[in-house]
């Protein structure tokens, strides 16, 4: 059912959002851990622009995931970053009437050319869920590495992964 997709969603963001409250500005844009120096703040406009992309595509029919915004207020600002959590957020709660097999055209630039596929409204968004795990481990080592702590020691692993720390 789409409502667990998007409840899963949901909860994925506020605890992405609990955890900006809890680190500083300097934490949020640092980008000095490698090999990819990057931050957290990246990461987060990253997933949040492949949510917007689905969530935009699903109105239309066509999700582009190169149509990125890339707002490098996002990246640099937390309470930009919590904004658009909430953006997001709001859009989520906007589909819970739509049917997840719903087809729509899925499209992204792969380096070689655009890549057109079909695909359903339930799968594009798993596909965001599941990305936004994969990001969020990012953050995880990002934030190890700048000697902070991540919030649970499943952070950043999706709910299916084996328990390895017992």
């Amino acid at each position: 059912m789409l409502s667990q997709v998007i409840k899963a969603s949901i909860a994925n963001l506020r605890e992405c959002e609990q955890l900006i409250d809890k680190i500083s500005d300097e934490t949020y844009k640092n980008k000095s851990v490698a090999p990819y120096y990057s931050s957290f703040g990246q990461h987060l406009r990253h997933v949040l622009d492949i949510y917007d992309c689905a969530l935009s595509g699903i109105v239309s029919k066509i999700v582009d995931f190169s149509a990125r915004k890339r707002d490098l207020t996002v990246e640099d600002e937390k309470d930009a970053g919590k904004a658009y959590i909430q953006q997001i957020i709001s859009k989520l709660n906007q589909l819970s009437d739509k049917d997840p097999g719903e087809r729509i055209m899925i499209k992204d630039d792969l380096g070689n050319g655009y890549a057109e596929l079909p695909g359903t409204i339930g799968s594009v968004l798993v596909q965001a869920f599941s990305h936004t795990i994969h990001h969020y481990a990012c953050v995880g080592y990002i934030l190890a590495g700048q000697g902070q702590d991540i919030p649970h020691p499943r952070f950043g692993l999706n709910p299916t992964s084996p328990d390895t720390s017992k």
